[in-house]
């Protein structure tokens, strides 16, 4: 969402996908502490069934994103190491052929 007046759907349905996820980790870290808690003698398996759905409805959201981009940011010193590999390469071939 580069520009705030068009936007990407699947940009928008991926960032769904992420808030699906957030709530459903919450809800289950709201399960984990219900089961934990002595004052209740029973976990509130609502609480797990409403996480676990929407960790998997969050999931299927966050798989339609594209992947990124691939990061550019050592490009110059991936670009020194492949002249390296070269000039180790080419002398390698130098010393072949003498001999």
């Amino acid at each position: 969402m580069t520009d705030p007046t068009t936007y990407e759907p699947n940009e928008l349905i991926a960032r769904i996908g992420t808030f699906f996820l957030v709530t459903g980790a919450l809800l289950f870290l709201l399960f984990i502490a219900s089961d934990v808690n002595p004052a209740y003698p029973m976990p509130d398996f609502n609480l797990m069934c409403a996480a676990l759905l929407l960790i998997a409805i969050g999931a299927i959201f966050r798989r339609a994103q594209p992947p990124p981009p691939k990061a550019e940011r050592f490009r110059y010193l991936r670009k020194l190491m492949q002249q390296r590999k070269d000039a180790k390469k080419a002398t390698a071939q130098q010393a072949q052929k003498k001999k």
